[in-house]
């Protein structure tokens, strides 16, 4: 019976902490930007999911327009494509952080470029 009321105390503890931290790590998490946002039911399960990662300061911009390059890397994390074609486009390095999803995009005929040899990666 000693062990038990321990128990219930410690987990009685435990959550009470939780429950006072809770607010004081969600207000560090600088993803937080998209509490509020109205689309913050479905951008909280594609960052679950992996779909979408987020800026390097770990904001997500809900109201940025997403860019071309943004776009494919989505597609690419969303049906995990694995051909790869060379990419013909002048704009994409092929260093660049986008530039293994464009190729893979390529490789399934999703993308075709603007018909003058370019991606146009920045282009909403």
């Amino acid at each position: 019976m000693k062990l038990l009321k321990r128990y219930v105390v410690l987990v009685t503890i435990f959550c009470i902490m939780i429950m006072l931290f809770s607010p004081a790590i969600a207000q560090v998490n600088p993803k937080n930007d998209v509490s509020g946002h109205w689309a913050v039911a479905e951008l909280t399960k594609w960052l679950q999911k992996d779909i979408i990662q987020g800026y390097p300061d770990g904001t997500v911009k809900p109201n940025k327009y997403i860019t071309r390059a943004e776009f494919n890397v989505m597609l690419n994390r969303l049906f995990k494509f694995v051909d790869k074609a060379n990419i013909p486009f002048s704009d994409v390095d092929s260093k660049s952080w986008y530039a293994d999803a464009v190729a893979k995009a390529v490789a399934a005929g999703i993308i075709v470029g603007d018909g003058k040899g370019k991606f146009n990666p920045n282009a909403p």
